[in-house]
């Protein structure tokens, strides 16, 4: 039979054990939430970035792009689509065309490959128009 003491004993043994996992887990979780912000950061960085240097490029533009929603538009595709809920979609399309040919001019790969996608567009569009 197993005295008290000893259940006890045990006890305390698989007390320590889950502290000891509760810890693992909390650090564990910490790097995730780091990992996750150091993304987040870096791809708000990025976003900076393009937006500031669209701003420059299309500085003369006329109608003037609105990095508002330029901005908006960008962190709606990584999630925040909630930026977008109240931008008309005139002015979400107003700034798509210089958002894509800021990326087609800057990107070799979408220049070498931008026939295969306005064909992958085309076939879309057709879909989508034969849903309607």
């Amino acid at each position: 039979m197993t005295s008290i003491e000893e259940v006890l004993a045990q006890l305390g043994s698989v007390e320590t054990q889950i502290a000891e996992a509760t810890g693992v887990c909390a650090s564990v979780s910490s790097k995730f939430h780091e990992a996750v912000a150091s993304c987040g950061a870096a791809r708000s960085a990025g976003i900076n970035a393009f937006v500031d240097e669209a701003r420059h490029d299309y500085r003369n533009a006329e109608p003037e792009l609105n990095v508002l929603v330029l901005e908006a538009m960008i962190r709606a595709i990584y999630g925040e689509e909630h930026l977008v809920d109240h931008v008309p979609s005139a002015d979400q399309l107003m700034v798509q065309e210089p958002a894509i040919r800021k990326i087609v001019l800057q990107s070799q790969e979408m220049q070498d490959r931008l026939d295969d996608y306005l064909a992958g567009a085309e076939t879309l569009a057709k879909a989508w128009s034969e849903e309607d």
